[in-house]
Formats: C-alpha cells, structure tokens, sequence
C-alpha cells in the first residue's frame, strides 16, 4: 500500500521583499550625488581608424 505525502508548506521567511532591501541601503548607503565618470568610453572603431593612421603615416613617411 502506498503511503500519503505530505504536503510541504512554503518557507514563510521573516524578512520580507522590503526589510531586505532597506537593509541593503543601510548597508550599502547610496551616495547622495551623482559620481560623474572619468571621461567618455573606449570607442574600438575609433580607435582601429587612429592606429590605421598611424600606420599609413609611418609606412609613407
């Protein structure tokens, strides 16, 4: 005879969705402004043309 599973009932965590994410901002505080970066990104095109450039300017010069 085959026996009767038992239904397992969800874990029901004491931290909801909210408390973890206000504990992720005491723990990890967002600053305030906005830090600017250091410059615009690395541009791989360009810089193929640049060393395309250079190549032709040493060959030729």
């Amino acid at each position: 005879m085959a026996r009767k599973r038992k239904k397992r009932k969800g874990k029901k965590g004491a931290s909801s969705g909210s408390f973890k994410k206000s504990l992720r901002q005491s723990t990890h505080p967002v600053p305030a402004e906005k830090v600017e970066g250091g410059g615009k990104k690395y541009d791989r095109k360009e810089e193929k043309e640049k060393l395309k450039e250079e190549i032709d300017r040493s060959g030729n010069g």
